[in-house]
């Protein structure tokens, strides 16, 4: 199934469109793919996964299928991600991108966390996106960021936030929205919004 790219005012750059795809790969495997200029991105997510305290778990993948590398301006400056509880609420404290709100570092994102990070599906140890501006991606070979959610605002929860507005994400039926930016750091005609439809996931059995 094939949709378009969704231009979003709060982002102001200079926009490719492309198809997207989308589909469930065994009922419990959703993977949502956009391939443009050779770079392909990936959203993966288990819609069915079991409560173990960790939270909700998927990754974004960047794979460069040129034969050239690139270089991408760092996709967690555009990231802006949503959740909602099976009444349709928003239930993360903070659902804008880290460049939206003026501010660095992971620890600007109380509502999920940077599992890990691969090149090449090898785990990056030595690699802070919280103070990296810019991602080189060697030709044939892919970037991933693993997040997951544990944190989520109680239902009584008002604003302004605090950390005692927040719970550790419950047993239930979430849906996700995920929003990026993949920026090229030389090329302006390589930019591209990275956006998927909703993702219905069931968080415990």
């Amino acid at each position: 199934m094939k949709t378009s790219l969704t231009l979003l005012s709060f982002f102001i750059c200079s926009i490719c469109f492309a198809q997207n795809e989308y589909k469930l790969n065994k009922p419990k495997k959703f993977i949502y793919n956009t391939d443009i200029n050779g770079i392909q991105v990936t959203l993966r997510v288990d819609t069915a996964q079991k409560m173990t305290g960790e939270g909700l778990k998927f990754s974004i993948k960047i794979k460069n299928d040129s034969t050239s590398n690139i270089i991408i301006r760092n996709p967690m400056d555009f990231l802006s991600m949503g959740l909602t509880n099976e009444a349709g609420i928003g239930i993360l404290p903070n659902e804008v991108s880290r460049l939206t709100i003026n501010t660095k570092g992971l620890h600007s994102f109380r509502s999920f966390s940077v599992e890990k990070i691969t090149s090449s599906e090898k785990e990056l140890k030595n690699i802070d996106l919280a103070n990296v501006q810019t991602i080189n991606i060697p030709a044939k070979s892919a970037f991933e960021i693993f997040f997951k959610i544990n944190r989520v605002l109680k239902t009584d929860a008002v604003k302004p936030y605090t950390k005692d507005s927040e719970m550790e994400i419950p047993k239930g039926r979430y849906r996700l929205f995920f929003i990026t930016t993949i920026m090229s750091a030389t090329k302006n005609e390589a930019n591209f919004i990275f956006t998927s439809p909703p993702i219905y996931i069931r968080y415990g059995n």
